[in-house]
């Protein structure tokens, strides 16, 4: 079964400002880790003269320890969960593009090599436990470093929290977020994937025994 949630993993200021601003930021991939992803997008970009191409990357993958220590690590670290189906309804219908990344072997490139098409949306095969969604922007303006893509309220889902932050400072964070207008009752957790309840019960049984 194929889930409806995205997850942006960030950071506190940046999910704090989607949902101030009620936008996506979509961003250069100058800065991106991955080198051989830099190349693929900027040959994309000079394929068809484009003057920018902007990206925004999220993960259709349930969370995980690799997640929030790669991509949200430390005290900061957010995860926004969108509803998948509101939040690609948004976006505008011209100059935008979407979808699953697909992770090819480097044997598989001598015989499936992806078409120009589908290289925004290939990465190597070590990165499949992203399970990245993409969503692309192509400009006529050139140098471009960002792009607000304005969403409704009703595609953020939950935001969780990472599993590092204290109590008493998750509580202050869960009230800073309430406090954004419209988002009230916005559904926010700590995540749990260091300190899951099902482990400590076990592990407190064991030392019973």
């Amino acid at each position: 079964m194929t889930s409806n949630l995205l997850r942006r993993y960030t950071s506190l200021p940046a999910a704090m400002r989607i949902l101030r601003q009620n936008s996506i930021t979509l961003l250069t991939s100058d800065t991106w880790d991955d080198i051989n992803d830099r190349r693929l997008l900027a040959a994309y970009k000079e394929h068809y003269s484009y003057k920018s191409v902007l990206a925004l990357c999220f993960s259709s993958a349930s969370e995980t320890y690799h997640h929030w220590k790669v991509f949200a690590p430390g005290a900061d670290g957010i995860c926004v969960v969108f509803n998948k189906d509101q939040l690609i309804e948004s976006l505008p219908k011209d100059g935008f593009r979407h979808g699953p990344v697909r992770y090819y072997k480097i044997d598989e490139l001598e015989h499936d090599r992806p078409g120009i098409e589908k290289i925004p949306f290939s990465k190597r095969v070590a990165y499949s436990d992203e399970k990245e969604y993409r969503i692309l922007s192509m400009e006529s303006e050139s140098h471009l470093r960002y792009k607000d893509v304005p969403i409704p309220r009703g595609a953020i889902n939950r935001i969780l929290v990472n599993p590092w932050l204290p109590e008493p400072l998750f509580d202050e964070v869960k009230c800073a977020i309430k406090s954004i207008p419209g988002y009230a009752s916005l559904k926010i957790l700590q995540s749990r994937v260091t300190d899951g309840p099902a482990w400590r019960r076990l592990a407190d049984e064991l030392n019973e025994l």
